[in-house]
C-alpha cells in the first residue's frame, strides 16, 4: 500500500485492502507494478489480477517458476477418490512427484495424474503404485484412450 501511495501521490481515495483484497496468511505476494491489486502464491496456486495488463505484469514476476521440462503419466481407477487418497499421498512423498486425482462420477472412475521432472522416476512411481495398490489401475495411451495393463 505504501508503494502505491508513493508512486501515485495524487491518488484521491483511501486504499483499504480489507475491503477489496485478501490473501492467505502463508501466501507470498506477487507484486503488480501496473496496478493496485497484487497477486499471490499459496502453495501451488498462483492468483493474479483479472485486468489483462495487470495480470501480465504480475505474471512477469513469476514466469521463471514455470520453466523446464515436465513429464506426466495418467492412470485411471474404478475406485472413488477417497479410497485412493492414502496410496496417492504415499507415492507422491516416496518419489517426490506431484499427484492429482480427479473423480468422474458419471464415468465411474478416478483419473490420476502423476507429474514430475523425470520420466524414469514417473515410470518407477507407476510401477510402485501398481505393486502396492489393491485396486486395478489402467494407463492412458498416448492418444488419451485407456489401455488396461
Amino acid at each position: 500500500i505504501d508503494r502505491i501511495y508513493e508512486e501515485n501521490p495524487d491518488l484521491e481515495f483511501e486504499l483499504r485492502p480489507e475491503w477489496y483484497a485478501s490473501m492467505p496468511s502463508d501466501a507470498t505476494p506477487i507484486p503488480n507494478p501496473d496496478g493496485l491489486a497484487p497477486g499471490c502464491v499459496a502453495e501451488n496456486v498462483y492468483v493474479l489480477p483479472g485486468i489483462p495488463e495487470e495480470m501480465e505484469a504480475g505474471f512477469a514476476n513469476v514466469a521463471g517458476e514455470f520453466g523446464g521440462d515436465v513429464a506426466t503419466q495418467t492412470l485411471y481407477s474404478p475406485e472413488p477418490e477417497g479410497a485412493l487418497a492414502s496410496i496417492l499421498g504415499d507415492v507422491a512423498e516416496r518419489f517426490g512427484i506431484r499427484v492429482g486425482s480427479y473423480p468422474n462420477r458419471e464415468a465411474g472412475e478416478t483419473r490420476i495424474k502423476l507429474t514430475g521432472d523425470d520420466e524414469a522416476v514417473l515410470s518407477t512411481a507407476v510401477a510402485w503404485l501398481r505393486a502396492h495398490s489393491r485396486v486395478e489401475l489402467s494407463v492412458a495411451d498416448g492418444d488419451g484412450t485407456e489401455a488396461n495393463e
